[in-house]
């Protein structure tokens, strides 16, 4: 590879970074300093590009925008009736990712005996770039929109949400 090639891919790379963060996620990293911004870069490539090929990025079909919304692209925003949680018809919920953060650094700090699942959890979920994500509520298992899941998982939840009006 030229070195003009390598240096469009890393900026690519480096811009699909940036666009990965949240604004408060891109002024902690301004905030850093440049050891930890390359830290955390690196870090950043080494999760998504691993095989050192460029994915395409998958197209958006559904955005999980509340505890109980998700937004149809181009279309509509569904919101699921509160029965299906209430009545336990669907084994995921939409949770707020910050929320379930604190909430899993809370349970490992208590010193529980699943702290080591928690602490791989918690690893994997500040990675995440979604607001809202599926968390099972019967075990530890996430769907976010990376997820190859999570249209799929989406889909279903609309469908059964219109059952149960």
């Amino acid at each position: 590879m030229e070195k003009g090639d390598r240096e469009m891919r890393d900026n690519i790379y480096f811009k699909w970074f940036m666009e990965s963060l949240r604004e408060d996620q891109k002024k902690d990293y301004n905030s850093y300093s440049t050891n930890e911004q390359n830290i955390w870069y690196i870090s950043y490539l080494e999760d998504h590009y691993s095989e050192r090929k460029v994915e395409e990025k998958k197209e958006i079909k559904y955005l999980l925008t509340d505890y109980n919304k998700i937004l149809i692209k181009g279309s509509n925003e569904v919101t699921i009736e509160d029965k299906v949680y209430e009545q336990d018809l669907f084994e995921y919920g939409i949770v707020n990712r910050e929320d379930l953060l604190e909430e899993l650094m809370g349970w490992i700090s208590e010193d529980s005996k699943d702290k080591l699942l928690m602490m791989e959890d918690l690893k994997m979920l500040m990675k995440v770039p979604d607001d809202y994500i599926f968390s099972s509520g019967r075990t530890n298992e996430y769907i976010y929109q990376e997820s190859a899941e999570f249209d799929e998982t989406c889909e279903k939840l609309i469908e059964l949400n219109k059952t149960v009006k």
